[in-house]
């Protein structure tokens, strides 16, 4: 077990290495773009700082700004990698601990019972030997009970004949046990002899040989598990480090995914101030036309309001020639009446006449005031149209972003991964004329935060309606401004188209 920790160490030492050598490349490959790095002065020193020019001091700014982030990432992604290095040596540590732990108590537990299953069968051997033993004396305490007193008796009697086989015996029970002494210490000086003895069954040894097979395949079988043990251990251990590469792997997918999120940014910035500057065109084209058209007008009205003064001079010299007349006419109305009816005719058919171009130019001021309202009323709907576009087009970079944040939070550095479904979905759709498009956005949960200053009637809505992009063509709701007085307006100019639709243009390219 203690042989297994050092290879884990050393497989973490030389991640150490192999990350230490990157950097040191890394480092290597900034320091080749160092500013006037090989420029000279003399033979024996470098003049790099006063080699730079004036417009190089912004580059050695973000240079310098730049590796300052990225000393503060690769300290930061150091302590991570200690942390998880002691995370794992630990979590590998306890973990063998728990194991051996656990193997030498059933071990010790296993010992146990094996020892007091033998001092058990001891005893109980020892206990039945003992009452054999007793069983023994007591038969023969009994049997010399009944024989002593009859063979005592018998003695007394006895005859000579008797007395000899009785040493006869004897001696020969002598002589056997001289001849078993011999075989003893010849079996003793390393003699072989064969005794041929009848052996006794035992059950017993039976059953202690029987229950040794059994723990010796408990033996075996604890082995085998020690050994897939070891197997597991050493498994674990690849398996660790196949996590630490594919945790390595991760990162680096993680700094290219950064890489093209930095890059993404630095487009939808560009593209953001783009949309601003052809903002800013756009106004002023519009505000240039509105103010023409407006000069037009009023050109046109000084110039109705001259001929009305000219024409009201006229008239008062008309009715000052006409009292002139009259007067004249009254002198000579007494010498001829037919003269004052003509007179009179005369003094009704020209108010009339008067009357009539009083109309006329009134008339002709309110078609221009007409015109007026028309045109205005048409580019507040033009500004407005605007106004939707770019809030549409504000909020498709929002989703965007958020797109792209979401990608970059999915890239953590995890194992494991789960799939978020919820996402904003949005799609552009083509209509039938080729140079409008329709936006749709579905939003399944909470609607978008409205982005700057966006009409009230948007900010209460929840579901979002299909905002068309307005081309060169006057849209639906243009048309609906249009009145009676349509030819009326037929003498003026028409309307430039807005430049809205060489944006999109610009966006799908």
């Amino acid at each position: 077990m203690d042989a297994i920790v050092p290879s884990f160490e050393n497989y973490v030492s030389d991640d150490e290495r192999e990350t230490e050598e990157l950097i040191s490349k890394e480092i290597e490959e900034y320091s080749r773009y160092s500013l006037a790095n090989k420029l000279r002065i003399g033979y024996f020193g470098k003049d790099e700082c006063t080699q730079t020019n004036a417009t190089e001091i912004l580059q050695v700014k973000d240079l310098a700004e730049v590796t300052e982030t990225l000393e503060k990432e690769i300290m930061s992604l150091k302590k991570e990698l200690e942390l998880q290095k002691t995370f794992l040596r630990t979590g590998y540590e306890v973990k063998l601990q728990q194991q051996s732990v656990s193997l030498s108590t059933r071990i010790n537990d296993r010992m146990q019972d094996l020892e007091r299953q033998h001092q058990e069968k001891c005893a109980m051997l020892r206990k039945s030997y003992r009452q054999q033993l007793h069983d023994a004396i007591a038969v023969l305490r009994g049997s010399h009970k009944k024989h002593y007193p009859e063979n005592k008796k018998d003695g007394s009697e006895l005859k000579p004949q008797r007395m000899r086989e009785l040493i006869n015996e004897l001696q020969q029970k002598d002589i056997i046990i001289e001849c078993l002494n011999g075989q003893l210490q010849e079996c003793q000086d390393g003699k072989e002899v064969k005794i041929m003895l009848e052996p006794e069954e035992d059950p017993e040894k039976e059953r202690l040989g029987e229950e040794n097979e059994i723990l010796k395949k408990d033996v075996d079988t604890l082995q085998e598990k020690i050994e897939k043990m070891f197997d597991t251990l050493q498994n674990r251990e690849m398996q660790i480090r196949d996590q630490e590469k594919n945790i390595q792997k991760m990162k680096e997918k993680i700094e290219k995914d950064q890489i093209t999120i930095n890059k993404l940014t630095a487009t939808n910035e560009r593209l953001k101030m783009d949309q601003e500057e052809e903002k800013d065109t756009a106004r002023s084209l519009l505000w240039k036309q509105k103010e023409d058209f407006e000069e037009q007008m009023q050109k046109q009205l000084d110039l109705c309001m001259k001929n009305m003064l000219s024409q009201q001079e006229k008239q008062a010299k008309m009715v000052t020639d006409l009292e002139k007349e009259k007067q004249d006419l009254l002198n000579l109305h007494r010498n001829a009446k037919p003269a004052i009816v003509d007179e009179q005719k005369v003094e009704i058919d020209k108010p009339e006449n008067t009357n009539d171009i009083e109309q006329q130019q009134r008339k002709q001021i309110n078609s221009l005031k007409k015109q007026l309202d028309l045109l205005n009323r048409t580019w507040e709907k033009k500004f407005s149209v605007l106004k939707q576009s770019f809030h549409a087009v504000k909020n498709e970079m929002y989703l965007r972003q958020t797109l792209e944040r979401q990608a970059a939070t999915l890239h953590s550095a995890s194992i494991s991964y789960v799939v978020d479904s919820s996402g904003v979905r949005h799609a552009m759709k083509p209509t039938d004329d080729g140079s409008k498009m329709v936006f749709r956005y579905s939003a399944p949960g909470e609607p978008l935060p409205n982005i700057g200053s966006g009409p009230v009637s948007q900010k209460a809505r929840i579901t979002r309606p299909e905002i068309r992009i307005p081309s060169g063509k006057a849209t639906a709701e243009e048309s609906q401004i249009i009145s009676e007085d349509e030819e009326e307006m037929r003498g003026v100019l028409s309307f430039p188209s807005p430049i809205s639709s060489k944006m999109h243009t610009q966006k799908k390219v």
